[in-house]
């Protein structure tokens, strides 16, 4: 192989991806011989061994710790710093629709404003736009990277698990249980630490919201502050129930595998005694039990996914209809702020906290089967 590419790469290579970018070099070989080679690609950086990560996991699993323990203990410093990045990037966000209406003052026929003063708060704008995206852009680059690291890593410590096992604890273990963990439970720290942020982002970007309808129409913001919080609570709701259903669909997908990999072994026995059709029942009857649990949670996705979707449209609906109803001035700097926020927030706020909710529970679910 190729020396490290990402490592001899200049700054902005590494910090852009596009223009100079590392990533080029294969592009012209893959153009210049029409196919890309094992011996093309470059060494896996140092930092990226997956052995690192399986080491630090070993040595504080010796510990006697609980497995989102280590998990912390392992990564805390990193996934903090990656927090505050994308804290910064949510006052960002915030700050562009604050910008927007002290931008409008100046197109106000009594302004007052310099034009000086307005090109600073336009050229501000595009600037706060331009640093939110490009927080935005590498934090969840270096989420996505150390979520897949961490995902290897678990990956990895069964392995180092299952070859330190007897023979007799092997046939204890069926080949099926130890599939599901590496396919299916190990992938789950993958998602949870992509979204873990929002569990806490979420909370402070709301009180930022309700603070700034406060300010502008007073005791109606309470409306879009109870619809918010009503929101909150009904996803915490679901993530017991999704707990449950998720709990039914391991426990039904093991049942399906091991006897799926017992039937594989006795496979000449079965053809014997002509046992196929009962045990294709038996796979089918187990099968339809564990697309009936599918079928239940998403049911309640599918609910979640509408107040998701309608989340902008009812809170509008239900202010202006108050305040038409009890005939108030309608602002033009609250409409702009209210819908800048609302479509800035309406993603990380519902959509990404339901997510990490979500994440969070399929992890602790799978956590419970890894230990």
């Amino acid at each position: 192989m190729n020396d490290d590419l990402y490592e001899n790469a200049n700054y902005c290579s590494k910090v852009f991806f596009r223009n100079f970018s590392w990533i080029d070099v294969l592009f012209k070989k893959r153009r210049a011989k029409g196919t890309i080679e094992l011996n093309d690609l470059s060494k896996i950086p140092s930092n990226l061994h997956s052995s690192n990560l399986i080491d630090k996991l070993e040595i504080n699993w010796s510990n006697q710790l609980s497995l989102l323990e280590i998990t912390r203990k392992t990564i805390q410093w990193k996934m903090i710093f990656l927090g505050i990045c994308l804290l910064i990037k949510e006052i960002f966000n915030i700050s562009q629709p604050l910008l927007l209406i002290f931008l409008m003052d100046y197109f106000h026929p009594c302004s007052q404003m310099s034009l000086w003063k307005a090109w600073s708060f336009a050229i501000s704008m595009i600037l706060v736009a331009f640093l939110s995206s490009f927080l935005f852009n590498q934090a969840y680059y270096h989420l996505l990277k150390l979520s897949l690291e961490m995902r290897i890593a678990y990956q990895g410590l069964i392995f180092r698990k299952i070859l330190r096992l007897s023979s007799f604890q092997l046939n204890e273990v069926n080949s099926g249980k130890i599939t599901n963990l590496l396919s299916n439970d190990a992938c789950q720290i993958e998602m949870a630490l992509l979204f873990f942020h929002h569990l806490w982002l979420s909370p402070i970007e709301i009180i930022l919201i309700v603070y700034f309808f406060w300010y502008f129409i007073k005791s109606l913001s309470l409306i879009a502050i109870g619809y918010t919080v009503l929101l909150l609570l009904i996803q915490m709701l679901f993530s017991r129930i999704f707990l449950h259903y998720q709990n039914q669909i391991l426990q039904k997908t093991d049942e399906r595998i091991k006897i799926m990999s017992e039937i594989i072994k006795s496979m000449r026995i079965i053809k014997m005694y002509t046992w196929q059709i009962p045990m294709e029942n038996q796979i089918h009857r187990i099968r339809k039990n564990e697309l009936i649990q599918y079928g239940y949670r998403l049911i309640y996705e599918s609910i979640q996914l509408i107040f998701q979707q309608t989340y902008i449209v009812l809170t509008f609906y239900m202010i202006y209809s108050l305040m038409w109803f009890f005939d108030m001035e309608f602002n033009p700097k609250f409409f702009a702020l209210a819908s800048c926020l609302l479509s800035y927030m309406r993603t990380p706020i519902v959509e990404f906290f339901s997510i990490a909710i979500i994440a969070f529970v399929n992890y602790f679910a799978a956590q419970k089967r890894f230990q």
